[in-house]
């Protein structure tokens, strides 16, 4: 069986991670699979695309062009929304490999056009990061469920018109993708039924199957040697926050997280935060004590910060089926967020973590006090039954079984 998988990157971003680990998941069961993408920044044999400056230029025009459209909207928001406007030739060079299954996974930034897909000469799987393959070109919907029909006026653009771009996009996205052998996962519960309601793929099957982690190599480190490698202090209690963009993604809920400060003590803990932040650097957080990282691309620092913290905390107020929730578990620690999206797939209340009302921030707050009074009771049970649930190989076999599925299907024609 011969895989190949594509993602604009190998190593960047969340959808990356996922897929770039599958990727190893699949060759760990015998699977050969490939990776293919429109920026090489890792230097895995597996993954084949432009890199070095050559592959960030491209990646950065591409993304630029994809982005044109939107000057005809100057109340558009700047969230994230791509147009899937640019051709692309990679299903040259996949059709070249002949593999049994095309898997798709985040494919935006200019990497692959909506109609492009016509071009793959394999069935399809395309496991979905986010909203857009569903969507007229917004990756999430801010709650509003506007995906369920057919789209026009899109608050994203600052839109009032009907038969505004991203009416054309899905429009666009129906004429292409009608008949085309397709086959959507969703990595969460939520997403599936977000897709299974949406205008576009409503009569479509949609299967749910968790993003995986490598629970043999992330493993948690000694809190005190991993406190010593991040230069923290030895004696005091710390809660976790992280995100690519800790303050400018609105959709992590930082402003939320800050709100929740107000009904806690800054006597209980320190902060430590990852990941770029826009604002200045400062020594404190409303009136905690806060630790900064910086933004980590190396794992082994990564399972320090987890190991080192005695809670994380997540208050995306839209999220699938977040890496990081995965990743915490599997350092044993617990996890605070709201009970949106992909999070009770992956945190049992006072089990694990704690659900939160949605956006009460009272009640988050409430949930760090308790995760970090009652510690003690989770013993090693949040890496066990996310290992039970998330471990790789469970996961590349999962999609084995499906790639296997397609294939019967294609033989029997």
């Amino acid at each position: 069986m011969k895989i190949a998988l594509l993602n604009t990157y190998d190593i960047k971003g969340g959808a990356s991670k996922a897929a770039f680990r599958l990727l190893h998941g699949l060759n760990s069961i015998g699977i050969g699979a490939s990776m293919y993408v429109l920026c090489k920044l890792s230097n895995d044999k597996k993954v084949f695309g432009a890199t070095g400056l050559v592959g960030k230029f491209l990646a950065r025009f591409k993304q630029a062009v994809d982005y044109l459209p939107l000057l005809f909207y100057p109340k558009w928001n700047k969230e994230i929304f791509s147009t899937g406007l640019i051709p692309s030739t990679i299903f040259r060079k996949v059709n070249k490999f002949k593999p049994d299954i095309v898997h798709l996974h985040w494919i935006n930034s200019g990497f692959i056009n909506i109609e492009g897909l016509a071009n793959f000469k394999s069935p399809i799987v395309w496991t979905m990061h986010d909203m857009w393959v569903f969507t007229g070109g917004f990756h999430y919907d801010n709650n509003l469920g506007n995906y369920r029909d057919l789209a026009g006026k899109c608050s994203v653009l600052g839109s009032n018109k009907n038969n505004d771009l991203s009416f054309k996009i899905l429009k666009r996205k129906e004429k292409a993708w009608r008949n085309l052998n397709i086959h959507f996962v969703a990595p969460s519960n939520w997403l599936a039924k977000c897709a299974r309601e949406s205008y576009l793929l409503r009569n479509r099957d949609v299967r749910v199957i968790p993003n995986g982690l490598d629970f043999d190599a992330f493993r948690p480190m000694e809190q005190k040697l991993a406190r010593q490698k991040l230069n923290l202090p030895l004696d005091k209690k710390f809660v976790l926050f992280g995100a690519a963009q800790v303050d400018k993604d609105k959709r992590k809920g930082y402003e939320l997280f800050l709100q929740s400060l107000d009904y806690l003590s800054d006597d209980d803990f320190d902060f430590v935060v990852f990941g770029r932040k826009s604002l200045e650097n400062s020594e404190k957080i409303n009136n905690f004590k806060v630790h900064y990282l910086g933004e980590i691309n190396d794992e082994e620092l990564l399972i320090a910060a987890y190991s080192a913290c005695d809670v994380f905390v997540i208050p995306s107020v839209q999220e699938n089926l977040s890496n990081m929730v995965v990743e915490a578990m599997a350092c044993n620690i617990p996890v605070v967020a709201f009970n949106i999206g992909g999070m009770p797939d992956m945190i049992k209340h006072k089990e694990n973590g704690w659900l939160a009302k949605p956006f009460e921030v009272n009640d988050l707050a409430t949930g760090i006090k308790w995760c970090l009074e009652n510690k003690n009771i989770f013993s090693d049970n949040i890496r066990g039954a996310a290992t039970e649930k998330f471990d790789l190989k469970i996961v590349a076999k999962q999609y084995r079984d499906l790639y296997q599925e397609i294939i019967d299907q294609k033989n029997k024609i």
